[in-house]
């Protein structure tokens, strides 16, 4: 009976961690695959503190599937940029920023509307 109830309470500490931190896991989960989406920025980020911005972006794939996602970076970032971001689940891990003339048709009539 010791047993269950400890297996029972380590299951329900497992799923309590787990839950509200479902973009961490998306860092660190091996299944996920990194994708590139492209996206026009528009909006000014969140300063978070001197040395961190956040955005909270939409953006597009090359097949014109759409994804939101956090990037954090460490400079405020340029409005009107075009900017490619390597995204795994729900983070931005890294960007570049691309000419128009970069970004796949599907992602660019999405993007310009």
């Amino acid at each position: 009976m010791k047993r269950i109830l400890g297996l029972f309470a380590v299951l329900m500490m497992f799923v309590i961690v787990t839950s509200g931190c479902g973009q961490m896991m998306d860092r660190v989960n091996p299944f996920i695959d990194m994708d590139e989406y492209y996206v026009l920025l528009k909006e000014d980020g969140k300063k978070l503190d001197e040395k961190q911005w956040e955005y909270e972006l939409t953006g597009y794939n090359k097949d014109g599937d759409k994804q939101e996602f956090v990037l954090l970076t460490s400079r405020d970032l340029r409005k009107d940029a075009y900017l490619k971001v390597f995204v795994k689940g729900r983070n931005g891990k890294s960007f570049v920023e691309v000419q128009e003339n970069e970004v796949p048709e599907k992602a660019l009539a999405i993007i310009k509307k």
